[in-house]
């Protein structure tokens, strides 16, 4: 019997190993009768596993006019890691990605670097730098459309996406979708409709159309 209750003895490690390397542990089975008692060990290696940082605390939509001021992408965002308080890169992406369209680093952040590529969209933070550090470079990224003559008014998709120091990569990849209008006062895809502040009973479901217009099945009045 107590043979049959030692086989059914397991183990388990629920816990956080912040050096993220193999440990050895050793486990004593003692058996006695009377007062003789015998004891045997065995090792048991258990191998971390490395948790991913995580990304969150991204808006879900944002509305930019062509030649406006640039707008803010992830000022809301939090990065976190309950293994280390290090990161090392971060990427963020347009897509599609279309003329004019820019991310910008707005600032400077100890032992970081950033580089933007107009063909790919891309913005990288390189460095390894505190979760702090990197999430404020992530909250100063901003994003325009410059110099084109044709931006076209598709949405586009910013996803943003951290790298710890053991290659470990954010488990899912949120994104800021950015409504775009063609120019001030122009008028956006009508696909999308944006509630804005109108008079009760009538709503502006394009973003930048100038002025409300009647209410129609599925649009927003005042306060809704």
């Amino acid at each position: 019997a107590y043979e049959d209750v030692l086989r059914a003895v397991t183990f388990r490690h629920s816990g956080e190993m912040p050096s993220h390397q193999q440990a050895d542990m050793s486990i004593e089975f003692t058996v006695c009768h009377a007062a003789f008692c015998t004891t045997s060990a065995m090792c048991v290696k258990v191998s971390a596993v490395n948790d991913f940082p995580v990304v969150s605390g991204l808006a879900s939509e944002l509305a930019y006019t062509q030649g406006a001021v640039p707008v803010h992408l992830a000022a809301g965002v939090v990065l976190s890691d309950a293994e280390s308080d290090n990161l090392v890169h971060a990427t963020v992406g347009i897509t599609p990605i279309l003329g004019g369209d820019v991310l910008e680093v707005t600032g400077e952040f100890a032992s970081i670097q950033s580089s933007y590529s107009a063909a790919t969209g891309t913005l990288t933070l390189q460095g390894t730098a505190s979760l702090l550090q990197h999430e404020l470079a992530v909250r100063s990224i901003t994003f325009a459309n410059q110099g084109s003559s044709t931006p076209g008014t598709s949405a586009r998709s910013i996803a943003v996406a951290v790298k710890d120091a053991k290659g470990g990569s954010s488990a899912s990849n949120p994104t800021v979708t950015v409504r775009f209008c063609a120019a001030a006062g122009g008028f956006e895809d009508t696909s999308v409709a944006i509630a804005r502040a109108c008079p009760a009973g009538q709503s502006q479901p394009l973003a930048c159309q100038t002025s409300c217009v009647k209410c129609s099945a599925g649009s927003f009045g005042e306060g809704q």
